[in-house]
Order: C-alpha cells, then sequence, then structure tokens
C-alpha cells in the first residue's frame, strides 16, 4: 500500500486539476513549469545517450573515415583550357576600362 500512494504523490502532476485546491493561475503556472522542466530533463538525456553512444561507436571502429578516391582529376588543365581563360579575362578587363571611361552623365530632376 505504502508504495502505491508514493507513486500517486510522485507522479501527481500530471494528474487532473482539482478545482477547489488548484483554481488560481499560478497553479496551473507551476504545471507547466513543471512540465517544461521534465521535457528539458528528458531532452539532456536523450543527448548524453547519444553522444555516449557515438562515443563507443568511434571506440570501436564502427565509425570510420571514408576511404579516399583515387587521384584522377576529372578536368584535367590544358593549354588549350588556360589560353582561353586567359583570353576570357582579358576580354573582360577590356571591358571594364571601355565602361570606366565612357561613364554616362546622369541628370538629377529635382535641379
Amino acid at each position: 500500500m505504502n508504495i502505491k500512494i508514493f507513486l500517486r504523490n510522485r507522479f501527481k502532476i500530471f494528474s487532473r486539476v482539482n478545482d477547489s485546491e488548484h483554481s488560481s493561475r499560478e497553479s496551473r503556472a507551476v504545471l507547466h513549469w513543471k512540465i517544461i522542466a521534465i521535457v528539458f530533463l528528458l531532452g539532456v538525456i536523450a543527448v548524453f545517450a547519444s553522444s555516449f553512444l557515438m562515443y563507443r561507436d568511434i571506440e570501436r571502429g564502427e565509425l570510420s573515415q571514408a576511404v579516399a578516391k583515387s587521384a584522377t582529376d576529372p578536368y584535367p588543365i590544358t593549354a588549350e583550357l588556360l589560353g582561353k581563360t586567359v583570353k576570357n579575362f582579358e576580354a573582360k578587363a577590356s571591358l571594364f576600362k571601355q565602361v570606366q571611361n565612357n561613364r554616362t552623365v546622369l541628370v538629377d530632376p529635382s535641379r
């Protein structure tokens, strides 16, 4: 009998609120804070448990580094490709200089 009473009193926070005992807003706020605290503590326990499991798997070697792939380059650099790239940058540089020298002057309509 004592265990039943003990467990009933311990898990009383989720029981229905008696109107005659706890009708104030403060008691409902306490209930909500208890629920928030329990959810927070359960989250902390879950994080610690998952961290422990991850640490254990790493120690066993189940989580290892990825195997490096072969060192072949899918896009080899050739002289032709390098020449095209240099020409492209030279064209952009000359276009930038033209735009910089031939600025359009905007007239302010409010004057």
